[in-house]
């Protein structure tokens, strides 16, 4: 390696991505991004345009895509956005974009995949598990570096063939400063639930949670928040509150941008997803001190929330007993205190944006 040269070019980093809608991965990159990296630019080049939900103050290149619709124009916006730039590492966020970055192939750049899914095989769209499929058998050959969010996203995409010589576990970070303990909605006999997750019947668990909710003891003193992408438009999940008797104290929200709002309007956060691998909104509730119910799915586990309210994922006593022992916690400032004291110890934007900077110089050959 050679030494620190404060003349030194800036390592530029191309990030491709689909979009900057609500999502995981699309909020854990702009938190990379608003975080304060010394000698590395970046570049964000989405595949097609979005509503953005996500503040990014660093340049936005806009692809020509449209969603579910796969283009060969969308290889020529990467390469050209490549070859324009000239970045040093041209990084991959989720299945689709991670393929495109073979257009950097050739560049001189290096190449990392992020994945934040738990695995090819969990329950996704047919032509997500494709390229999902496709990724596996290109990982042996295109990336310097596969960067998985969690230890349980590592073994499921390694088990299913991708290239274990190159994994490497690198959490997301969040702002501890965006999300903080707040004052809670003063205490009125009302337990309010929310769940933030785009409307994805196969996998978040949305009907599940509503059918647990539907005969839960507490029912009649629930008031219930969806929000997320497609949560407010979606007419079988309206039909199915309808159904329950649930619909009249249910609020349905779409993509919010202000999540740290949503967070501080309810008293836990629900997850009852079927697949997991690091969801940043168990992160970011956590954070504020809210107690979260959520399936033991991904790496959920391993954060250190109180088991009691965690149940295997699609039990449903299972989750109404857990749904009990996180109403339970509610409001105890002991417990929040806890609660963001772990997560602020492993997953604070600041350590995080370091690993990942660490790694850039790595590949680079850089010390600094």
């Amino acid at each position: 390696m050679r030494g620190c040269d404060a003349g030194a070019a800036p390592i530029r980093v191309l990030h491709v991505i689909p979009h900057l809608g609500q999502g995981g991965a699309e909020a854990a990159l702009a938190a990379l991004l608003a975080a304060p990296q010394p000698g590395i630019e970046h570049t964000v080049c989405t595949l097609f345009p979005a509503e953005r939900h996500q503040r990014i103050d660093q340049p936005v290149l806009e692809g020509p895509g449209r969603r579910g619709v796969p283009s060969p124009v969308l290889a020529r916006h990467v390469r050209d956005a490549v070859r324009r730039l000239r970045p040093h590492i041209v990084q991959g966020w989720m299945y689709h974009a991670n393929l495109l970055t073979a257009a950097a192939i050739g560049t001189g750049a290096r190449i990392l995949w992020s994945i934040h899914g738990a695995s090819p095989g969990a329950p996704v769209k047919r032509m997500t598990r494709w390229v999902a499929a496709a990724g596996a058998a290109l990982s042996h050959r295109v990336p310097d570096r596969i960067l998985y969010v969690a230890e349980a996203a590592r073994a499921g995409h390694e088990a299913a063939g991708y290239a274990p010589a190159r994994g490497v576990v690198l959490p997301n970070g969040i702002d501890l400063d965006r999300f903080r303990p707040v004052p809670r909605p003063p205490a009125d006999g009302v337990l309010r639930i929310g769940m933030a997750a785009r409307y994805d019947p196969l996998v978040k668990g949305h009907h599940f949670l509503i059918e647990v909710l539907a005969a839960h003891p507490l029912r009649e003193r629930i008031a219930l928040s969806f929000a997320g992408q497609g949560c407010d438009t979606a007419p079988a999940l309206r039909a199915h509150l309808d159904q329950r008797g649930l619909l009249a104290r249910t609020t349905l929200h779409g993509a919010l941008s202000d999540m740290a709002g949503f967070y501080a309007g309810i008293d836990l956060l629900a997850l009852p997803s079927r697949s997991e691998a690091l969801p940043m909104v168990v992160l970011e509730a956590a954070a504020t001190g809210l107690p979260v119910c959520a399936s033991r799915v991904g790496d959920i586990p391993r954060l250190g929330l109180p088991e009691a309210a965690l149940f295997d994922a699609g039990d449903a006593a299972g989750c109404a007993r857990a749904l009990l022992a996180a109403a339970g916690l509610a409001r105890d400032p002991v417990e929040a205190a806890r609660q963001r004291a772990r997560i602020a110890a492993r997953f604070g934007i600041e350590a995080a944006a370091a690993r990942q900077a660490a790694l850039y110089r790595d590949l680079l050959g850089r010390t600094c």
